[in-house]
């Protein structure tokens, strides 16, 4: 492990990451560009068998960190205990951001002091499809947190260090929904979580390219379902996770019923052209 130098910048951005050779160069490409300089970056490697270590090593600005464990969670936490920053930013490696964003979260954090903060996503590619896509993401996102069951994707989100600390981090045995449990847990004691509509972040679409939008959206809304059912999973749904985690967890989670509407009508769903007018229907809901 590279040894990490002994100064507090203001962000600490982790990089978990699993043979991410082909999309993390881009990630340190964007994150050297960047206007604002007062940050450190950790990569946290689950034993790549691709090149992923070497590209990491090669960015002089990175220090690397070999995780005993492939769990996205345990690398997150293990990079966060070996932070230096005030703030923790958690990046999946496939996420993109442009020059300006970590000047313009910074300038969000300072004018906020939030506890805990995620970032409305952007798509880069321009086709309509893609950008429902996104638009369903960040109003995810605000009828979570306008219900009290605040939510949050993986691909970006952040925290004070000192309450990350408190929370003890993601919960490993989770292995669906690590992400959003730990804003849910970190909202219920009291801390201040805030989604800023600005800067924003690039989401990867690689997952649903692989295996389609429509299908996706109804493999996360049965996930969510079992959420709902059963608390969040544990191993006997690591096949449906990408993200895949840990062993041994059942916990309680309550969310009201119109949560559940939304979820159990997007697993109803046929097509895109289904998906687009499912889209207009709750922007019209919303808004009234």
């Amino acid at each position: 492990m590279n040894n990490i130098k002994d100064n507090h910048p203001y962000f600490s951005l982790i990089i978990p990451c699993l043979n991410e050779q082909k999309v993390l160069p881009l990630l340190l490409s964007d994150i050297n560009k960047q206007i604002f300089s007062d940050f450190e970056i950790i990569v946290v490697d689950g034993k790549s068998e691709d090149k992923t270590k070497e590209i990491a090593l090669k960015n002089p600005k990175t220090t690397l960190i070999i995780s005993d464990k492939r769990n996205v969670s345990h690398q997150r936490n293990l990079g966060a205990k070996n932070a230096n920053g005030k703030y923790l930013v958690f990046f999946d490696a496939d996420t993109r951001i442009n020059d300006y964003f970590l000047s313009g979260l910074a300038y969000r954090v300072q004018m906020c002091k939030p506890d805990m903060f995620s970032c409305w996503a952007k798509i880069e590619e321009t086709q309509s499809d893609n950008q429902i896509l996104a638009n369903l993401i960040n109003m995810s996102l605000e009828i979570y947190k306008f219900v009290d069951s605040p939510s949050a994707i993986g691909a970006m989100m952040g925290f004070r260090k000192s309450v990350f600390d408190s929370l003890k981090g993601f919960t490993c045995e989770i292995t669906f929904g690590e992400d959003s449990e730990l804003v849910k847990r970190g909202f219920k004691k009291g801390y201040q979580y805030i989604i800023f509509k600005d800067p924003r972040y690039y989401y990867s679409l690689r997952r649903f390219k692989t295996e389609g939008t429509l299908k996706m959206l109804q493999k996360y809304a049965k996930l969510n379902s079992s959420v709902l059912l059963k608390g969040y999973p544990t191993n006997d749904l690591n096949d449906e996770y990408p993200m895949r985690g840990g062993l041994n967890y059942l916990g309680k989670n309550h969310k009201s019923r119109f949560i559940d509407q939304i979820e159990r009508s997007i697993a109803k769903l046929k097509n895109v052209t289904e998906l687009k007018k499912w889209m207009q229907y709750w922007q019209r809901l919303i808004n009234e």
